[in-house]
């Protein structure tokens, strides 16, 4: 991790930190008529949109940096983050409270809403990893994802060689699904697989994020990834990149 910009910026000194502390606040929404801009409803509807949109990165927040507490080594800013996170907790809160007012005069916003929290849980949520470095890196990914510019989370990645030169064509057999699959020199076993089982989860395609990880039953493994463990390199494979090294392989799918 570095800060490219740290050069540039001013060093904070001790008097100007504000301790995170989340406010216990309420609102009473009873009065409030429907388009509570005088006279401008586009306004009014534009700002009732934050209340329909922000809970759902809120409660991203709270969940994502819950997971980063146990890595956090310094106590300031251990303390800072528990702050955060109340602070989210809080705004996601009373964001919420807004919605029961809006059916009571007329505005259903759940098909909104129900829409944010499914794009939410798409792009921002939890993928399925096994513990790890794999999960470890997502995380910091996700952390990186909600920083500003000028203190953003440099990972560097040195991308796995995708040259199909020396490479041979093999078999993938996906046990629970009784198929098989032909992987041309050419073709990695993700592409194989997904024009067979098009819902196989993936996402960098090189080797570094641990979403394609599968469970090896047969075969020999030619790992050509920098993220799996020995011990997770004797029964799985990351099959964007890693190839069999004879002429079949069996994947628990």
């Amino acid at each position: 991790m570095s800060n490219k910009h740290a050069a540039r910026l001013p060093r904070p000194v001790e008097s100007e930190r504000i301790p995170l502390k989340a406010r216990k606040v309420s609102f009473s929404w009873e009065d409030t008529p429907l388009h509570w801009v005088p006279g401008e409803p586009f306004a009014t509807h534009t700002m009732n949109v934050l209340h329909l949109l922000l809970p759902a990165g809120e409660r991203w927040f709270v969940h994502v940096y819950k997971q980063v507490l146990p890595h956090i080594r310094d106590e300031r800013l251990r303390a800072d983050v528990i702050g955060f996170i109340g602070q989210e907790a809080m705004h996601s809160q009373a964001h919420d409270e807004v919605l029961p007012h809006l059916r009571e005069l007329g505005l259903d916003p759940t098909p909104y809403t129900a829409q944010v929290d499914w794009f939410s849980e798409k792009l921002l949520g939890d993928r399925t990893l096994p513990p790890g470095r794999a999960r470890k890196w997502w995380l910091m990914e996700a952390v990186g994802r909600r920083l500003p510019d000028h203190a953003a989370l440099h990972l560097e990645r040195f991308t796995p060689s995708t040259s199909a030169e020396g490479n041979g064509a093999f078999e993938v057999e996906l046990s629970r699904s009784a198929r098989t699959v032909s992987v041309a020199a050419d073709t990695t076993v993700l592409a194989a697989v997904r024009a067979e089982l098009p819902d196989t989860a993936y996402s960098c395609e090189q080797g570094f994020c641990g979403t394609c990880q599968q469970r090896v039953l047969e075969g020999e493994i030619e790992h050509r990834d920098e993220l799996l463990t020995d011990t997770e390199r004797g029964d799985s494979m990351l099959i964007c990149v890693s190839r069999a090294r004879g002429d079949r392989i069996v994947l628990d799918m």
